[in-house]
């Protein structure tokens, strides 16, 4: 290699000058994390904690053919939401409606293991 780039031509000379703009405001735009005390304030009053209650099931339009993985996430979610609140009765239609759709193999049968989970904790 050759050195005739001297000491201000090499790759490592890099300055940083005190007057450059920093990280945070660039051309105008907040960091992603800022919000004002009054917008922080407005949030806090308005916000309320979400609760679980099993009406996840009530929002689902039946049959259901070839879900995205977000819409099968929302089934078994569902599924599983009746299930943890005990209403097994609930859960296993939910399941019953859902393998009335067109479904891969894999996912019919992790809803069909949830129906017959189920179908055994009624019977208890």
């Amino acid at each position: 290699m050759s050195d005739d780039l001297g000491e201000e031509g090499s790759l490592f000379n890099i300055s940083i000058g005190a007057n450059e703009p920093s990280e945070e405001v660039i051309e105008g735009k907040l960091p992603r994390d800022h919000q004002s005390e009054d917008n922080f304030q407005l949030v806090k009053r308005q916000w309320k904690a979400k609760v679980d209650n099993g009406e996840i099931a009530q929002t689902l339009k039946f049959p259901i053919n070839n879900p995205s993985k977000q819409e099968a996430q929302l089934l078994l979610h569902a599924i599983e939401e009746l299930y943890f609140m005990r209403r097994y009765v609930e859960a296993s239609a939910v399941a019953d409606a859902v393998l009335q759709g067109t479904l891969g193999s894999e996912f019919r049968n992790t809803i069909s293991s949830y129906k017959e989970r189920c179908e055994s904790r009624r019977q208890r």
